[in-house]
Protein backbone atom coordinates (compact mmCIF):
# COMPACT_ATOMS: atom_id res chain seq x y z
CA UNK A 1 0.00 0.00 0.00
CA UNK A 2 2.52 2.58 0.68
CA UNK A 3 4.46 1.73 -2.80
CA UNK A 4 1.10 2.97 -3.97
CA UNK A 5 0.58 5.85 -2.02
CA UNK A 6 4.74 6.63 -3.07
CA UNK A 7 3.82 5.92 -6.81
CA UNK A 8 0.61 8.17 -7.13
CA UNK A 9 2.36 10.85 -4.91
CA UNK A 10 5.52 10.57 -7.48
CA UNK A 11 2.78 10.70 -10.55
CA UNK A 12 1.33 14.08 -9.46
CA UNK A 13 5.10 15.53 -8.85
CA UNK A 14 6.38 14.32 -12.51
CA UNK A 15 2.49 15.90 -13.66
CA UNK A 16 3.13 18.92 -12.39
CA UNK A 17 6.85 19.13 -13.51
CA UNK A 18 5.63 18.23 -16.77
CA UNK A 19 3.57 20.76 -17.05
CA UNK A 20 5.67 23.49 -15.99
CA UNK A 21 8.69 22.67 -18.39
CA UNK A 22 7.56 22.10 -21.51
CA UNK A 23 10.32 23.84 -23.21
CA UNK A 24 12.01 22.27 -26.05
CA UNK A 25 15.84 20.90 -25.68
CA UNK A 26 18.30 19.30 -28.06
CA UNK A 27 19.99 16.41 -27.10
CA UNK A 28 23.31 15.67 -28.68
CA UNK A 29 24.98 11.94 -28.57
CA UNK A 30 27.66 11.37 -30.37
CA UNK A 31 26.47 12.25 -33.79
CA UNK A 32 22.88 11.68 -33.45
CA UNK A 33 21.31 15.10 -32.92
CA UNK A 34 17.54 15.13 -31.34
CA UNK A 35 15.99 18.30 -31.33
CA UNK A 36 13.12 19.76 -29.88
CA UNK A 37 12.83 17.19 -27.12
CA UNK A 38 10.64 18.34 -24.39
CA UNK A 39 12.58 19.20 -20.84
CA UNK A 40 10.10 16.51 -18.87
CA UNK A 41 10.86 13.49 -20.74
CA UNK A 42 14.66 14.37 -20.92
CA UNK A 43 13.85 14.39 -16.84
CA UNK A 44 11.79 11.03 -17.06
CA UNK A 45 14.22 9.37 -19.00
CA UNK A 46 17.16 9.99 -16.87
CA UNK A 47 15.07 8.94 -13.84
CA UNK A 48 14.18 5.46 -14.89
CA UNK A 49 17.71 4.93 -16.42
CA UNK A 50 19.07 5.56 -12.76
CA UNK A 51 16.31 3.52 -11.21
CA UNK A 52 17.33 0.57 -13.91
CA UNK A 53 20.91 0.91 -12.83
CA UNK A 54 20.43 1.15 -9.26
CA UNK A 55 18.27 -2.07 -9.78
CA UNK A 56 20.70 -3.82 -11.93
CA UNK A 57 23.50 -3.07 -9.37
CA UNK A 58 21.22 -3.98 -6.32
CA UNK A 59 20.33 -7.38 -7.98
CA UNK A 60 23.69 -8.42 -8.21
CA UNK A 61 24.90 -7.97 -4.65
CA UNK A 62 21.66 -10.12 -4.22
CA UNK A 63 22.72 -12.90 -6.11
CA UNK A 64 26.10 -12.87 -4.37
CA UNK A 65 24.35 -12.65 -1.48
CA UNK A 66 22.35 -15.86 -2.07
CA UNK A 67 25.30 -17.87 -3.20
CA UNK A 68 27.36 -17.33 -0.21
CA UNK A 69 24.16 -17.97 1.78
CA UNK A 70 24.24 -21.40 0.03
CA UNK A 71 27.78 -22.09 0.91
CA UNK A 72 27.57 -21.09 4.36
CA UNK A 73 24.13 -23.58 4.52
CA UNK A 74 26.08 -26.48 2.87
CA UNK A 75 28.75 -26.12 5.12
CA UNK A 76 26.36 -26.09 8.18
CA UNK A 77 24.97 -29.40 7.05
CA UNK A 78 28.13 -31.09 6.69
CA UNK A 79 28.99 -29.94 10.43
CA UNK A 80 25.45 -31.11 11.50
CA UNK A 81 26.09 -34.70 10.04
CA UNK A 82 29.60 -35.03 11.36
CA UNK A 83 28.38 -34.41 14.81
CA UNK A 84 25.58 -36.79 14.11
CA UNK A 85 28.35 -39.09 13.25
CA UNK A 86 30.05 -38.21 16.21
CA UNK A 87 27.25 -38.37 18.69
CA UNK A 88 26.78 -42.29 17.81
CA UNK A 89 29.94 -43.10 18.53
CA UNK A 90 29.69 -41.72 21.73
CA UNK A 91 26.74 -43.67 22.49
CA UNK A 92 28.28 -47.00 21.08
CA UNK A 93 31.94 -45.95 23.14
CA UNK A 94 29.41 -45.63 26.58
CA UNK A 95 27.56 -48.98 25.94
CA UNK A 96 30.99 -51.03 25.40
CA UNK A 97 32.41 -48.82 28.91
CA UNK A 98 29.40 -50.18 30.52
CA UNK A 99 29.83 -53.69 28.81
CA UNK A 100 33.49 -53.59 29.98
CA UNK A 101 32.76 -52.47 33.58
CA UNK A 102 30.32 -55.65 34.11
CA UNK A 103 32.86 -57.83 32.50
CA UNK A 104 35.45 -55.75 34.69
CA UNK A 105 33.20 -56.53 37.58
CA UNK A 106 32.60 -60.33 37.13
CA UNK A 107 36.30 -60.72 36.54
CA UNK A 108 36.55 -59.57 40.02
CA UNK A 109 34.10 -61.86 41.57
CA UNK A 110 32.47 -59.38 43.63
CA UNK A 111 29.76 -59.33 45.83
CA UNK A 112 26.27 -58.03 44.60
CA UNK A 113 26.86 -55.12 46.83
CA UNK A 114 29.88 -54.06 45.88
CA UNK A 115 28.58 -54.24 41.64
CA UNK A 116 26.12 -52.20 42.37
CA UNK A 117 28.19 -50.01 44.17
CA UNK A 118 30.92 -50.09 41.28
CA UNK A 119 27.46 -49.47 38.37
CA UNK A 120 26.88 -46.28 40.42
CA UNK A 121 30.99 -45.15 39.96
CA UNK A 122 31.07 -46.01 36.53
CA UNK A 123 27.38 -44.02 35.86
CA UNK A 124 28.90 -40.98 37.87
CA UNK A 125 32.51 -41.23 36.07
CA UNK A 126 30.23 -41.32 32.42
CA UNK A 127 28.33 -38.65 33.25
CA UNK A 128 30.96 -36.28 34.88
CA UNK A 129 33.06 -37.21 31.79
CA UNK A 130 30.58 -36.06 28.96
CA UNK A 131 29.35 -32.91 30.69
CA UNK A 132 30.02 -30.12 28.24
CA UNK A 133 31.07 -26.40 29.71
CA UNK A 134 33.04 -24.72 31.78
CA UNK A 135 31.05 -25.83 34.99
CA UNK A 136 30.84 -29.79 33.77
CA UNK A 137 34.81 -29.30 34.85
CA UNK A 138 33.88 -29.45 38.53
CA UNK A 139 32.54 -33.15 40.14
CA UNK A 140 29.10 -32.65 41.29
CA UNK A 141 28.10 -33.12 44.65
Amino acid sequence: MIYLITAVLFGLGFGYLATQNTIGVTLQAGKYLLPSIPLYLVVLASLLVGLFLAWFLSSIGSVATFLRFREKDAQLHQTEKALDEKDETILSLREKLKELAVENGTLKKTTPENEEKDEEEVEKKINYTTRPGFFGNFPQI
